[in-house]
């Protein structure tokens, strides 16, 4: 993850994701990547799996009743100039603008890589999500491909995430003189196409 983490930026997360790309061309293998868009992921965090999540790694007692405290009974409302809106409860989502809310979005999804762990490599900067698949030039393994996005689909869906498939890109890296692949990417029913 390096969102939200001192001495981590878009640069290191760009670096990384190249890395993965020359990787597959050491090995003559194509990149695929996919980059995953997730709508209002910090409003869809919902507060019983994060407080699981926390107890797993490790938040216990009065720090986890603190922070379970800290997320229950928040009212959100608008202020334009002097008016403002009648309160909203906040059953769901991380306080935003706070300093704890990106962290607790961080536990949140900073599981998502042991779920589909060997079948593609996975880079993390906040609420952006984007997976580098290496693919052997002269096979056709796209059903490895769909499967393993289906994997995180499913892990969204479960976690309460929204992937926007329609917003969702995919970009295959190869080198000069060598074929592009012809195939889609099916993400909930939505086929992507290739760039």
């Amino acid at each position: 993850q390096y969102g939200f983490t001192k001495g981590r930026s878009t640069t290191d997360a760009g670096a990384r994701l190249i890395k993965h790309i020359y990787d597959a061309w050491e090995r003559s293998q194509n990149a695929i990547g996919v980059f995953c868009d997730l709508s209002k992921a910090f409003d869809c965090v919902e507060h019983k799996t994060l407080l699981l999540k926390l107890s797993h790694y490790g938040i216990k007692n009065v720090a986890l009743n603190l922070i379970a405290s800290y997320l229950s009974d928040r009212v959100q409302r608008v202020c334009v100039k002097d008016i403002k809106s009648k309160g909203s409860s906040a059953l769901m989502g991380v306080p935003q603008g706070s300093i704890l809310g990106p962290l607790l979005f961080l536990v949140y999804i900073n599981d998502l890589p042991h779920h589909v762990r060997g079948t593609c490599e996975i880079v993390l900067f906040a609420d952006d999500t984007s997976l580098i698949f290496k693919t052997d030039r002269n096979k056709d393994n796209f059903d490895d491909v769909n499967r393993a996005l289906s994997h995180v689909s499913d892990w969204f869906t479960v976690n309460n995430l929204l992937l926007n498939a329609k917003k969702t890109k995919c970009l295959e890296f190869v080198l000069p003189n060598v074929k592009k692949i012809d195939k889609n990417i099916i993400i909930n029913g939505e086929t992507l196409k290739i760039h």
